[in-house]
């Protein structure tokens, strides 16, 4: 499931809500379009996520945020958690 800004906030969600779901790559994900994510932490499971920011974003819309941290420290398999920061990049709306 793959999803960017409110999208990947969604493939997120989707990625919680259904077991068809093999692994999560979202692109910015915009976590406030949901509400409060807390249940998603709890039944990710061990799927894979990969989380793509451009650097304008992190350093806009994520600067305070602890999500990803969050995210990151309660996947149950850590391993399975990437996040990266595309440089010299912006978000596209």
């Amino acid at each position: 499931m793959s999803g960017h800004s409110a999208g990947g906030a969604t493939a997120l969600q989707v990625g919680h809500d259904d077991a068809r779901i093999a692994a999560v790559l979202c692109h910015d994900p915009w976590q406030d379009a949901l509400g409060g994510l807390e249940n998603i932490y709890q039944n990710l499971g061990d799927k894979p996520i990969h989380v793509a920011q451009t650097c304008v974003f992190l350093e806009t819309v994520t600067k305070d945020s602890t999500f990803l941290r969050d995210l990151q420290s309660k996947h149950s398999n850590p391993e399975q958690f990437e996040s990266i920061v595309i440089d010299k990049t912006a978000h596209a709306h």
